[in-house]
């Protein structure tokens, strides 16, 4: 370390200085010696961007070990900048809650009974929280009371924040404090002006706002609510509904304090008496910036004022049966009354507004958003402008519309029990959580007060004010909450999830769950996992048994994670022959063992079996979003298994797949009397080695040797394609289990489906899989798998438009059936049609339509009887041998399929264009994406919007797309605030979706 140039001192002076003033005046010199250059250009260029006019340090007399810091800004000073400079310079551990001090400015005398109690409530919740504590920073009043409680603070190992944010033009002795960078030894002035104050010297920081006015208190305290707004980044906020979607308040204690909206910490506003700015001060906090207050009533004045006014206001709305329990009321008279109960209000306030020194006009009508100007304008137009505030209608909107923000805790020394004033303060937080969100579910608003008491270590709070009893319980889902307590060896919250049947065990059973679970928190142990041979017996001896004792039996839940995992080995290395028929192919090797893991979607392709080349620029694209949904969801894919048409597309872009750690499942459902050489495959067990014929019948193909599982349903035909159509089709159902059925009203509700990965694929019906069929090109037998598809199984289809044929066909017929709907007006909106002219006209387009669709309705039938109207429903009776089946296959009126499909399920249809003339290259993924969240978005009648809402969440989650559920699923606040998706957010950080977890936050 560099020594002190001494020539650069007199020594004359330091001879004559005391030792202790001589480290006041040189404290700047010696700390500069410790401060790195690069972190003095950091904090110049912050002061830089905020606008400071002068900055430094302050010691007092009055406490020697406190070292202060100060600025003193403009009051239009970004206050995201100072929040900055708090978070990052100032203070460096971010704190759970922010309190904020206000009332009034003159000396004040608790009783001492209520200072014991105002001082162990500060003392604890400031120790439990880290909370800063924000006041006016002046030695009188309040503000010197809470300095005094701070100053006894026990916790010398976690020193209390308090800053002080005050008016320039009213500080004592500033003209001491006009500094760049040093340190002040600051003095009290010889003489005290009226309406100046000194600095109390308890305070740790100082923001000195400089609006050019000279002694004229409040000049700070649009820029105070501004920057704890900013910090309790809108935690309690009633938003509109074209906000942007907020972030849920993040409760964790982090090691640092991150300034970006998305980290928010709540605040709340304790009042102790107070006059005229101590109400503009709560107006604006309440009402203007959603941060909940604390009144002590009994301390006179302005708490004494809004006690008084709440207290009348229930009595009042309870008299002139304005209670929301009495709905029958018209507009008129409610209004009315509320007219006359304001006035009844003002009449019986009178006395206490007159109290506060508020005389004159300001007792009558004003304009109650005339406080929201700002003061910066000449002392006299200040004074005028203050003047005119109408305080009864300040105090009337907080109480009218933010009652839930309002909390009255009772200080009269007469009362026998002293008041708990750190409860009082979770209470307002906890009441504030209750009723800010009109679309929230008692279940949300019960969750995030358990988060708040977790943040207090509060158990007691939970079992008598939120967990009142075990529907409570049953109801919400704890299980993070439950691993949080762990973490954090919260030993009683822990008891409690323990008393209420939280399971250990469950635990013990996810290898990952439970490492992730204490890797970054108990970081002074990670030698002791690392080494050990076995580390989930060690987190248990280590972390948790002495939080709960030893009736936990860990090794029977050690050993069954044990044998269930070697099971799963056991079973991975059995044959890695093909598993429908065993076929191994010659061309390479084939790792295609049975599907181990449920996938998250299934898609069927289907289209033209004859050979399809499809241009350059397309084909990529088919490509690369076919296997980037492979990949992403893990799908299996399901073709017609042959070597002709898409599925030999497919089967090609799936030997392509990168991903040789995830293969892709492609399954093939076949007509057995259409498999060239099938008669290689009548074998029971063995493996067969599968030659292509030398000679291929006409109405027979290859199989295609990509494919990783066949299935051939022989249905006694011989070369006649479309055999295995309505088993496939019934498979596929069996697979999606109704996931987008349309149900009637008197159905159950199905539970949500399950998207997160599983060790096994469980049919039950409580595990459905969705299914989304891409069609490509085709012919009659393509239409008939739509059909059978949309119209009979509730399957979702993608229909690529420009590929020809039967997705031509559809393409045109969807766009044609709006154009006419509308031409028609047969649309929802036009509900003044009778009856029979609706049927009227619906017959009219149909037969329209018709008309309009024969030539692409030739493209893929040919001439005679089919174009014609026939019965829709008798390709479903395909499944008798010989004559009887053709004709019946040539009766199937193809048009009314089309009609039935796009008439019925207009929602399961979804065409991309892939015209090769489009200059922008298709996203088939997001087709496929969308057509799943087209067909939940209309699909259930008995499902509630909030229901499909969640499953368009939970497929959004699985295809990693954050940009659909911005753009496309949760619109506004309303969604964020009405559904239940904890268990989503846990899943994106187990997933480490880090777009997720940052929209989630």
């Amino acid at each position: 370390m560099s020594t002190m140039n001494m020539d650069d001192v007199n020594n004359s002076t330091i001879i004559q200085q005391a030792p202790s003033n001589f480290l006041f005046s040189n404290v700047n010199k010696i700390l500069s010696t410790f401060v790195p250059a690069h972190h003095r250009r950091q904090s110049n260029e912050l002061y830089k961007s905020i606008g400071v006019k002068s900055h430094g340090t302050i010691t007092f007399a009055d406490n020697k070990s406190n070292r202060a810091e100060f600025i003193r800004i403009p009051p239009d000073a970004p206050v995201m900048q100072v929040k900055e400079l708090i978070s990052t310079k100032w203070c460096h551990e971010r704190p759970s809650l922010v309190i904020s001090v206000t009332g009034g400015a003159k000396d004040y005398n608790m009783k001492p009974k209520l200072l014991r109690a105002f001082r162990r409530g500060l003392l604890k919740v400031a120790s439990t929280t880290g909370a800063w504590i924000i006041t006016g920073g002046m030695n009188t009043g309040i503000m010197k009371l809470v300095g005094e409680i701070v100053q006894i603070n026990p916790n010398r190992h976690r020193p209390i924040h308090l800053i002080g944010i005050a008016t320039w033009g009213c500080v004592a002795g500033s003209d001491q404090l006009d500094v760049h960078g040093t340190n002040v030894h600051y003095a009290k002035p010889h003489v005290e002006e009226l309406n100046e104050a000194l600095l109390e010297p308890n305070h740790t920081e100082f923001i000195f706002v400089d609006d050019g006015s000279v002694r004229k208190f409040g000049g700070e305290i649009t820029f105070r609510a501004s920057l704890e707004q900013a910090i309790s980044g809108d935690f309690f906020a009633i938003r509109s509904n074209s906000d942007s979607s907020p972030p849920l308040p993040k409760l964790t204690p982090t090691t640092s304090f991150r300034s970006e909206q998305s980290d928010p910490i709540p605040v709340v506003l304790l009042v102790v008496e107070g006059g005229p700015n101590t109400v503009r001060t709560v107006h604006e906090a309440v009402v203007e910036n959603n941060i909940p207050a604390v009144f002590f009533e009994g301390t006179g004045r302005c708490c004494d004022l809004f006690a008084k006014a709440v207290r009348l206001y229930k009595e009042y709305r309870l008299k002139f049966e304005l209670s929301e329990e009495i709905p029958r009321l018209d507009v008129p008279t409610i209004l009315r009354r509320y007219d006359e109960l304001k006035n009844r209000l003002r009449e019986d306030l009178r006395e206490e507004l007159r109290a506060i020194g508020v005389t004159g006009a300001r007792l009558g009508a004003g304009n109650r958003k005339t406080m929201q100007k700002k003061f910066t304008a000449s002392d006299a137009t200040k004074k005028d402008e203050a003047d005119s505030v109408d305080y009864f209608s300040l105090v009337y909107e907080c109480i009218d519309t933010r009652p839930n923000f309002l909390n009255i805790i009772s200080l009269h020394a007469r009362s026998p029990v002293e008041p708990d004033i750190d409860v009082a303060i979770l209470q307002a937080l906890l009441n504030a959580t209750s009723g800010f969100r009109p679309g929230k579910t008692s279940n949300q608003r019960k969750r995030e007060q358990f988060q708040l008491a977790m943040e207090w270590n509060r158990v007691d709070i939970v079992k008598k004010n939120i967990m009142k009893d075990d529907r409570d319980w049953e109801n919400m889902e704890l299980n993070d909450l439950f691993e949080l307590a762990l973490n954090r060896s919260q030993t009683e919250f822990v008891r409690l999830f323990l008393d209420h049947d939280f399971s250990l065990t469950d635990l013990f059973r996810n290898n990952n769950k439970l490492a992730l679970l204490y890797k970054n928190s108990m970081k002074e142990h990670h030698v002791i996992f690392s080494t050990s041979d076995n580390p989930l017996r060690t987190i248990y001896q280590v972390l948790i048994q002495p939080l709960i004792g030893d009736f936990f039996e860990v090794d029977i839940a050690l050993r069954s994670q044990r044998t269930s995992s070697e099971t799963r080995l056991n079973v991975d290395n059995d044959s890695e022959l093909c598993s429908c028929c065993t076929v191994p192919w010659p061309r390479r090797h084939h790792d295609a063992r049975p599907p181990k893991h449920r996938p998250s979607l299934v898609i069927s392709v289907t289209g033209g079996a004859k050979d399809y080349n499809m241009k350059p620029k397309l084909l990529r694209a088919f490509r690369r979003g076919l296997l980037k949904v492979a990949s992403t969801t893990g799908a299996w894919i399901i073709t017609g298994g042959m070597n002709t048409g898409i599925m030999k597309l497919v089967g090609e872009i799936v030997q392509t797949n990168p991903n040789r750690y995830r293969p892709i499942h492609l399954i093939g459902i076949a007509t057995w009397g259409c498999v060239a050489g099938s008669d290689q495959l009548d074998v029971h067990g063995i493996n067969v080695h599968y030659a292509k014929p030398h000679v291929e019948e006409r109405g027979e193909a290859p199989l295609e040797p990509n494919h990783t599982e066949f299935i051939f349903v022989d249905d006694g035909s011989v070369r006649k394609f479309g055999g295995e159509i309505t088993f496939r089709a019934r498979l596929e159902r069996a697979i999606s289990e109704d996931f987008f059925a349309i149900r009637p009203p008197s159905a159950s509700s199905t539970p949500s489906p399950q998207l997160m990965s599983t060790p096994s694929f469980r049919s039950e019906k409580s595990n459905p899989i969705p299914v989304v069929l891409l069609v490509v090109e085709g012919g009659p037998n393509t239409v008939r798998t739509v059909h059978e598809a949309v119209v009979e199984n509730n399957i979702p289809a993608v229909l690529f438009e420009g590929t020809g044929r039967c997705c031509d066909l559809f393409a045109k017929a969807v766009r044609l059936y709006k154009e006419y709907r509308l031409k028609f007006e047969l649309c929802e909106e036009n509900p003044r049609l009778d009856v029979p002219t609706i049927l009227r006209r619906y017959d009219e387009l149909k037969n329209r339509l018709r008309e309009d669709l024969r030539k692409e309705l030739r493209a893929i039938v040919g001439a005679g009887d089919r174009l014609g109207a026939g019965g829709g429903k008798k390709m479903q009776n395909l499944t008798i041998a010989g004559e009887s089946k053709q004709r019946k296959e040539d009766s199937v009126d193809y048009f009314s399929l089309v009609y039935e499909c796009i008439d019925t399920r207009t929602n399961f249809l979804n065409i991309i264009s892939l015209h090769s003339r489009s200059p922008v290259e298709p996203d088939i993924d997001l087709a496929i994406l969308q057509a799943l969240l087209n067909a939940t978005s209309g699909c259930g009648l008995s499902k509630t919007n909030i229901q499909r809402k969640r499953e368009q969440f939970q497929l959004a989650l699985e295809w990693n797309r954050v940009d659909i559920v911005r753009n496309s699923i949760m619109k506004d606040d309303r969604d964020w605030e009405n559904i239940e998706l904890n268990d989503l957010f846990e899943l994106a950080l187990n997933r480490s979706q880090t777009e997720f977890v940052k929209l989630f936050l």
